[in-house]
């Protein structure tokens, strides 16, 4: 059960980072477009 638990977590942290890391590319590549 808490390995499960674990997991969970683990994927809802790695979803989390990937949101960020997104929103950072997309925000970079939109300075870059407005130059």
């Amino acid at each position: 059960m808490a390995r499960g638990l674990a997991i969970f977590s683990s994927l809802i942290s790695l979803y989390y980072y990937f949101q960020v890391l997104r929103q950072v590319y997309i925000d970079l590549y939109l300075l870059e477009k407005r130059e």
